[in-house]
């Protein structure tokens, strides 16, 4: 049996939503990495319109950060 990758992903995201709420914000960019057989591979789903710029400069502070819940 490979990872469960639905269940573990809707037990993440309602934790982060319930943490987003919280902080009162929206998200910007989710990235996944692949189990089983897209092992090692990214999957990312992020908004329009942030120029690749400001979102290398952000992805970079959060690199920086502790991670939250």
């Amino acid at each position: 049996m490979g990872v469960p990758t639905e269940k573990i992903t809707a037990e993440r995201l309602e934790k982060w939503k319930v943490h987003f709420a919280r902080e009162h914000a929206t998200p910007l960019v989710l990235i996944g990495i692949g189990h089983d057989e897209n092992s090692g591979g990214l999957v990312t789903c992020m908004v329009e319109g942030v120029p690749a710029c400001q979102l290398a400069i952000i992805l970079m502070q959060v690199a920086n950060r502790t991670p939250e819940p």
